[in-house]
């Protein structure tokens, strides 16, 4: 298993589809080297997962699961995953 980012933009249904990943195994905050926790940009989560292809896989059943449901479809409009090295983020928001 690796830690993927995955980045992501949606046509509605934000804070749906971010719930929904969360309770999916996705997060959306980070330990940072001084132990403190911060949260990601608003349309960006973290999983662990086998590979890149799995982690959008697993985001993309998230979006369907979502939209079961929904009168008005909610669009996968772009996304992007990439396994994690090291990586530097600036927050002003805690976890």
């Amino acid at each position: 298993m690796a830690t993927f980012v995955v980045t992501y933009d949606l046509s509605d249904g934000w804070v749906e589809v971010k719930n929904a990943a969360k309770a999916a195994g996705f997060y959306d905050c980070v330990t940072m080297n001084d132990r403190s926790r911060r949260k990601l940009p608003n349309t960006t989560l973290f999983i662990e997962a086998v590979s890149g292809q799995a982690a959008l896989q697993q985001f993309v059943g998230v979006v369907e699961q979502v939209n079961r449901p929904r009168f008005k479809k909610i669009v996968l409009e772009k996304i992007f995953v990439s396994q994690v090295g090291d990586f530097w983020l600036n927050s002003n928001e805690s976890c």
